[in-house]
C-alpha cells in the first residue's frame, strides 16, 4: 500500500494538471477513494493550485487593465495627432493659396503695366484724375469736383522734358523726370515683388483675400490690417489682368496736415489713345514759373 501511495503522489501533479492518461487516472481516482492520507494530499495540492490560478489570473487581469489603458491613450494621441496634421495641411494650403492669389496680382499687374497704349480714370470724393499714355508720351489731368481749375501733367519720357500747367491761371512749371508717373494704379500689391514679402501677406492672419464680384467683373478682394497697412485698407484687383479697380483705407495728407480716408474707383480703356490725346502743349499764352 505504500508503494501505492508513492506511486499516486508522484503523479498527482501531473493528474491534477491533466497531463495523465485515462488508465493512470483511474487507477489514481480509486486509490485516492481508499487512501484518507493520499486524498487529504490531492485537496491540499487542488487547493494550492487553484490559489495560484487565482493569483496568476489576477496578474493577468492586471497587466491587461494597464494594457488596455496605454492602448486607450496611444489612440487618444492618434487622434490628436490626426487633428493637428489636418489642421496643419488646411492652414498650409490656405497660405499656398492666398500666396499663388498674391503671386498671380503681381505678375499680371507687371505685364499689363508694360503696355505703352492706355487709358485710365481715377474718381475719388473730391476730384477725378484722368491719365493717358502713347509710347513714350504722357498727359494726367486732374480736375477738383468743386472748382473749375484743372492742372494738366504732361511729360515725354524719351527726352525727360515735362510739364506742369494750370489752365486757369495760365502759368506752367517745368517737371522732375518723375512726374507724372508712368505706371498703371496698384496698391500695396506694388510691393510684393520679392518671395518674403508675399509669403508675409499670405501668413498674416489679419489680411483677408477673397473672390467676388465688383462692377458685374470677378476681382480678388484684399482687406489689409497690422502695422505694415492702414487699417481696414480694401483693394479690388481684376482677376484677368490685375489692374487695381478700387481702393480705399489709404490715408492721405492734405497740405495742411489733414488726415483724409480716400476712396479711389479706376476705369480703364486699352489700345484706344490717339496721338492728339497726347500732342505736346502749347504754351505760347502761358508763363513760366520757377519750381
Amino acid at each position: 500500500m505504500e508503494r501505492d501511495c508513492k506511486i499516486v503522489q508522484d503523479l498527482l501533479p501531473n493528474y491534477l494538471e491533466k497531463t495523465t492518461s485515462k488508465e493512470t487516472n483511474q487507477y489514481i481516482e480509486e486509490h485516492i477513494k481508499q487512501c484518507p492520507k493520499c486524498s487529504k494530499i490531492c485537496n491540499a495540492m487542488k487547493e494550492e493550485l487553484n490559489i495560484s490560478c487565482s493569483l496568476d489570473t489576477e496578474k493577468e487581469v492586471n497587466y491587461m487593465k494597464k494594457f488596455n489603458g496605454k492602448m486607450k491613450r496611444l489612440e487618444l494621441w492618434k487622434k490628436i495627432a490626426m487633428v493637428m496634421i489636418s489642421i496643419l495641411i488646411i492652414l498650409l494650403g490656405m497660405v499656398l493659396y492666398r500666396y499663388s492669389i498674391i503671386t498671380k496680382i503681381y505678375k499680371l499687374h507687371s505685364k499689363i503695366s508694360e503696355i505703352t497704349n492706355v487709358y485710365y480714370q481715377a474718381e475719388y470724393e473730391d476730384k477725378v484724375i484722368e491719365f493717358w499714355r502713347k509710347d513714350s508720351i504722357i498727359k494726367q489731368v486732374n480736375k477738383l469736383k468743386n472748382k473749375e481749375d484743372t492742372m494738366t501733367f504732361w511729360r515725354d519720357i524719351s527726352t525727360e522734358e515735362g510739364y506742369l500747367i494750370s489752365n486757369t491761371s495760365k502759368i506752367y512749371a517745368e517737371t522732375p523726370k518723375e512726374v507724372p508717373s508712368q505706371n498703371l494704379p496698384w496698391g500695396f500689391a506694388g510691393d510684393w515683388d520679392t518671395f518674403e514679402k508675399r509669403i508675409k501677406i499670405a501668413i498674416n492672419p489679419t489680411i483677408t483675400i477673397t473672390i467676388k464680384q465688383y462692377d458685374n467683373k470677378d476681382c480678388y478682394y484684399l482687406r489689409l490690417n497690422g502695422s505694415d497697412f492702414f487699417n481696414n485698407t480694401e483693394e479690388i484687383y481684376e482677376k484677368d489682368t490685375g489692374l487695381l479697380l478700387f481702393e480705399s483705407g489709404h490715408t492721405q495728407y492734405s497740405s495742411w496736415g489733414e488726415d483724409i480716408n480716400c476712396k479711389v474707383k479706376y476705369e480703364y480703356k486699352i489700345n484706344v489713345v490717339l496721338d492728339k490725346d497726347v500732342e505736346r502743349p502749347n504754351l505760347s499764352e502761358y508763363e513760366l514759373r520757377d519750381n
